[in-house]
């Protein structure tokens, strides 16, 4: 039996999040919106943006931009982002292409990782480890493209994402970006488009550059239920601590 909505929005929504997943109800993309739009109408800007979505994927330009607009003027910033982007020339569209081109980009980013410091040496690799130990933040970067380039040490993925995990919860840009691209191809971790989404957009937000396009291409090419996932994580990072 389907939830009574009585109108509310959020329980308009959810109803769509269990159309778009087949949760409890026969999976159906054409429910889900029509109840996303029930929401959108009363202002939901979660069902705006996921409306927006939604359109782009079936090619509704004109729709997309409607309700990406409707949420970018709520202060949606993921809404007001791709809204900018969308005059750009259209993008790629299949995912695959996406991988292709993130691969690339992971085994040559390295070349302009090092803005602030000198590439590590095999020769001098200890104090790398002893200051990334030591809670250095830019040598746990450094660390993690050694075991991820095999510079110095055996190449290791998991032991690559460790060390960017490290400096990425500490708020490091770069390496925000860098434990994107694992995730987004299952390099030392399980494959994760969530988790990429969510350390691309951190890393686009403190003005990475190569995380701007890597972002701009994934969520165009997420579910709408993804989507939210994503939202919800973000929403979770940025909530202010509890006293």
């Amino acid at each position: 039996m389907l939830p009574l909505t009585n109108g509310n929005a959020s329980a308009q929504f959810n109803l769509g999040m269990m159309y778009i997943g087949g949760k409890g109800v026969p999976q159906s993309d054409d429910e889900a919106i029509q109840w996303w739009l029930a929401a959108a109408q009363q202002g939901l800007v979660v069902a705006q943006f996921n409306l927006g979505v939604m359109y782009q994927k079936i090619d509704e330009r004109q729709q997309s931009i409607r309700w990406y607009r409707a949420a970018a003027d709520q202060e949606e910033v993921e809404a007001q982002f791709i809204l900018g982007r969308m005059h750009d020339a259209a993008q790629p569209s299949l995912l695959p292409q996406f991988r292709s081109s993130v691969s690339t980009a992971y085994d040559i980013n390295f070349d302009n990782t090092h803005r602030s410091s000198q590439p590590p040496s095999p020769d001098d690799n200890s104090a790398d480890v002893a200051a990334a130990e030591a809670g250095d933040i830019e040598a746990q970067v450094n660390l993690g493209i050694m075991y991820a380039q095999g510079q110095g040490v055996p190449r290791n993925d998991a032991e690559a994402v460790k060390w960017f995990q490290k400096a990425a919860d500490r708020g490091h840009a770069q390496a925000q970006f860098l434990l994107g691209m694992a995730h987004a191809l299952g390099l030392g971790v399980p494959q994760d488009l969530v988790q990429a989404c969510l350390w691309f957009y951190l890393a686009l937000l403190q003005g990475e550059p190569d995380a701007i396009d890597a972002y701009n291409h994934l969520v165009m090419n997420m579910t709408a239920e993804q989507v939210a996932q994503v939202q919800g994580l973000l929403r979770s990072q940025m909530a202010p601590a509890e006293e």
